[in-house]
Order: C-alpha cells, then sequence, then structure tokens
C-alpha cells in the first residue's frame, strides 16, 4: 500500500471503518506537515478550515452510515497554515468481501479551479448588473426623446416650445452618445486594446481643455471649481485626448457624489521631478477605506449619502486608471470615509510616450 501510495501524486487517505486516520501518503504528509500518529489524535477533520469542518464531518459521518462513495469539496490546512482548496473522492472498501472495513480518498487540489470558478461568477454578476444598468441608464433619455418629438411633431407647439424641445433632443442625444463611447471604452479596457497617439502638450492646454470640456457638466449640476494652476508652460509628451477623457472622468466623478447642485471640486495641478501631477478633491460622500481598493474595476460605483441614484455605467475610473497606466502613471484615491471627501491623483511622466 505504501509503495503505491506514494507512487500517486494526488493525497491518499485511509481511513478506518469508524472514521479514524489509518494512512496518508508522502504527498499528503508533506502537505499537511504532520503525522499519521498526530492525525490519529486529531481526526482529519482538524485539517478543515473553520467554516467547512461541519460540512465536512456531516458527509463523512452519513458516508459511514450509508456505506456509499461521496466527493466533497472543502479548503485543506496546509503546513504554513495556508489553506487551498481540495477535491475528496472516497470509496468504501472491503477487506474480507462483506463488510467495509476502510475507507480509502484520494484528494486532487483544485484551489487554482475555484478561483477562476469564483472569478467567472464575479465576472457575469458584473456583466449582468452592467447590462442592467445600460437598460435603466438608456430608457430615461430615450423617454425624454420620445415625449420631446411628441411636443415638436405637435401643430399647436410654439416656436419657444418647439426650441426648448430641441434642446432637450440635443442634451438626450449627447447622453446616448457618451453611453456608447462609455461601452466601447469597457471593450477597450477589458481586451487592452486603447491606443494612444502621443503629442507634445502643455500644461496649461490640457487644463484648457478639461475645464471647456466639464463646462456643460458642471453648469447643469450647480457645480463650482477651484482650479490652481502652476507651471502653466510645461510640455509632456502624451496623448492629450486619453488624458482629458481620464481627467474629465475623475472631475465628473468628483460631482457624482457631491451634493447636487452645491458641488465643490478643487483642481490643483503642477509638476515636480519629471512628472505632471493632477489633483482633484471633493468635499463629498467620501470612500470607506476598504473600498479604495476596489473604486478602480469596471462597474464599480460607490453608493451615494444622498437620495440620488448615481447616473453612468461605472466604468470611468477604471478608463481613467487604464490611461493613467498606458502612460507609465498612476491614479490614486485617498478619503478619510465616508462624509468626508475623496482626492484623487493622476501621476504622469512629462515623457510618457515616444513619437513614432
Amino acid at each position: 500500500m505504501s509503495l503505491i501510495g506514494d507512487a500517486i501524486r494526488d493525497f491518499v487517505w485511509l481511513t478506518g471503518s469508524d472514521g479514524s486516520p489509518i494512512y496518508q501518503n508522502r504527498a499528503a504528509a508533506r502537505y499537511t506537515g504532520q503525522s499519521t500518529v498526530d492525525l490519529r489524535r486529531d481526526g482529519w477533520s482538524s485539517l478543515c478550515h473553520p467554516d467547512d469542518r461541519a460540512r465536512f464531518e456531516q458527509t463523512w459521518d452519513s458516508a459511514f452510515t450509508d456505506g456509499e462513495p461521496f466527493e466533497l469539496e472543502f479548503r485543506c490546512r496546509r503546513r504554513d497554515d495556508a489553506y487551498r482548496w481540495l477535491l475528496c473522492q472516497a470509496t468504501p472498501v472491503s477487506a474480507n468481501g462483506r463488510e467495509n472495513t476502510h475507507w480509502m480518498a484520494t484528494l486532487t487540489d483544485v484551489h487554482r479551479h475555484k478561483l477562476l470558478e469564483k472569478e467567472l461568477h464575479r465576472a457575469i454578476r458584473h456583466r449582468d448588473e452592467f447590462l442592467a444598468t445600460l437598460a435603466h441608464e438608456i430608457r430615461n433619455p430615450l423617454q425624454a426623446i420620445k415625449q420631446a418629438l411628441r411636443v415638436v411633431r405637435s401643430p399647436d407647439a410654439s416656436e419657444a416650445m418647439s426650441t426648448r424641445m430641441h434642446a432637450v433632443l440635443d442634451r438626450q442625444l449627447d447622453q446616448l452618445q457618451r453611453f456608447t463611447e462609455d461601452s466601447l471604452d469597457l471593450s477597450r479596457v477589458r481586451w487592452d486594446a486603447m491606443s494612444l497617439v502621443p503629442s507634445g502638450v502643455t500644461i496649461q492646454s490640457l487644463v484648457d481643455t478639461t475645464v471647456e470640456n466639464m463646462r456643460p457638466i458642471m453648469e447643469r449640476a450647480g457645480a463650482t471649481l477651484d482650479l490652481e494652476l502652476r507651471d502653466a508652460d510645461c510640455e509632456m509628451l502624451a496623448d492629450p485626448t486619453r488624458l482629458t477623457q481620464a481627467l474629465c472622468n475623475v472631475l465628473g466623478n468628483a460631482i457624482k457624489y457631491s451634493e447636487p447642485g452645491n458641488a465643490r471640486v478643487a483642481f490643483r495641478v503642477w509638476c515636480e521631478e519629471g512628472h505632471a501631477l493632477f489633483e482633484i478633491r471633493d468635499w463629498g460622500c467620501g470612500i470607506e477605506p476598504s473600498r479604495l481598493s476596489e473604486i478602480f474595476d469596471l462597474f464599480t460605483r460607490a453608493p451615494r449619502l444622498a437620495k440620488n441614484r448615481p447616473e453612468g455605467l461605472g466604468v470611468g475610473l477604471a478608463v481613467a486608471m487604464h490611461v493613467a497606466q498606458l502612460h507609465g502613471g498612476s491614479l490614486i484615491a485617498h478619503s478619510e470615509g465616508l462624509g468626508k471627501g475623496s482626492t484623487f491623483t493622476l501621476r504622469v511622466p512629462l515623457a510618457a510616450l515616444a513619437l513614432p
């Protein structure tokens, strides 16, 4: 038995009819770091993760009672106290041809597969949430467009009313276009297909374009922007379109999670040690410290303190982070907690990209 068991790469356990450990092969002993004598004293369940122990013991007890083979996945403690997922396949063995005198189990390491399965379920959940959010966000502009068209087509519509409805159409179509662009950027980020077009640009030019792009959004939100620009003539080699997009995404996020109609955002820009730094601070709902590491994930949308539901598809910060990384830079978030605002710092090398 020992010779055959030690030739098997999977773990092998041999158990008496009462469930007590009798034998483990060399691979299992290396993994557990315990001798078979130790296991006889403590039992197999001592190796189980506390959250899996009751299920493990119940499965074994049922198997002993019914005399039927079984499969069970559980987390088993390694000799360094780390836990890994194992697939246990156990079957009864009869030494006398009549009654089950032993149980033999083989255990296969399926930890990587469990992690991949968990990630797959997470990706599916995010996809479903994204599609639900997209459907919700698209529905509102479509309803507004449908209503505006009905008014415009009415023979009783005044010129002033028609003008107002055309403005509604323009605004809602812009919203739909932003959703389309966000969806395309989502695909580019997920498949690492976002390309950069490098050119020389000054910090002043980047800031001017960003502020101009944000102006309509800020006016609609009733937000104020405190701009502090140093080293305005500092030049950098980067993709100005993508950097502007990243800055607008972060600024838009700051406005979105601030008090409606009373948003205040500070935008500080300067150069130091061969880098351009863009700091965006708000006094909005803030971020729980435990969530700082996940807010740059795709589809993540922090809850607001206000009752209003945040708009958008939850891809803006993920795109901004991706743009920063493509430039060899970084995007870092900081918050003291809920209700205490947030600060985002985008740091990009001045010579981020080489000209083709």
